[in-house]
């Protein structure tokens, strides 16, 4: 393993207090990537690693004067670029179910989506399944990697007595899906309620597919939530089958605590012809 003085090391870690020019920062980032992949590196070396990528990515799109979110904006590029996608990953997702043909009796009434439609969830029905996996009875979860658990919250919420929770005090990246049916060709607006609280370099986050998939990486994303207030993500798109699939995401980095909460959906739906409804979710619980 190559050794690297230490007094490199502290020159690196002061560059990000001054952060004077992009070449500064290059060099930075690229020294502290090189330590980060060395065992048992201390983990002041990812945070400050994830803060210098996290103002170069800042620089580069929005400006030169760093704000408060700019911690979780860089986290985002870090995540994608240092986080291997597993596979499979959650392999028992369940699919959506074609509407059964009807028999020789009198069929039950099917409920249809219109042509303009608005569909809410303020996470009050209740919560199901596992110890580990309590979620709302209208979602489905998925775990990428780590050890998260899903609950009802009921001490940060925006609205009403509950919100969900997903947490975790390692390294996971998690959340809830919803398929919500349209007609093909319909354009849809997804609005969406987070909460983060994160000492682990965290984020929560909204997804759509508007191919109607359960795989998150096939998600269009959209922004995340700031540190320690609601904040309402959005999301558009048009439609590409007859259902789009909601994602709403937590993610830790680091071996340290992060929640990310969710409140008050709302999707609307508009254009194309009216459709019949299919469920969205098995409401047995989370997919493990």
């Amino acid at each position: 393993m190559r050794k690297i003085p230490a007094i490199l090391l502290g020159i690196l870690l002061g560059s990000y207090m001054f952060l004077e020019t992009d070449t500064i920062l290059a060099h930075a980032d690229r020294a502290l990537a090189d330590l980060a992949r060395y065992p048992g590196v201390p983990r002041i070396v990812l945070q400050v690693r994830g803060k210098v990528h996290a103002y170069r990515y800042y620089r580069a799109t929005r400006g030169a004067t760093a704000q408060k979110s700019v911690s979780t904006i860089g986290m985002l590029k870090f995540a994608q670029e240092e986080t291997p996608t597993p596979t499979p990953w959650c392999p028992t997702c369940p699919t959506p179910q074609p509407a059964a043909t009807p028999g020789t009796g009198t069929p039950t009434p099917t409920p249809i989506i219109q042509a303009t439609t608005i569909i809410t969830d303020d996470f009050e029905s209740g919560f199901d399944g596992p110890v580990t996996q309590d979620i709302d009875p209208d979602w489905g979860c998925y775990i990428i990697y780590g050890q998260p658990t899903f609950d009802g919250e009921w001490n940060t919420r925006r609205s009403g007595d509950w919100a969900q929770k997903v947490a975790g005090h390692a390294s996971f990246r998690a959340g809830l899906y919803r398929h919500v049916p349209v007609a093909q060709g319909t354009t849809y607006d997804v609005h969406v309620f987070a909460h983060l609280y994160q000492y682990g370099g965290g984020m929560a986050r909204l997804g759509v597919d508007p191919a109607g998939g359960t795989n998150p990486d096939a998600a269009v994303w959209s922004q995340m939530a700031d540190l320690g207030t609601w904040i309402e993500l959005t999301n558009g798109g048009t439609a590409t089958s007859n259902y789009i699939t909601i994602f709403l995401e937590g993610q830790s980095l680091l071996d340290d605590n992060t929640n990310a909460y969710f409140d008050d959906l709302t999707v609307q739906i508009s254009g194309g012809e009216a459709i019949a409804a299919q469920p969205s979710i098995p409401t047995t619980g989370g997919v493990k």
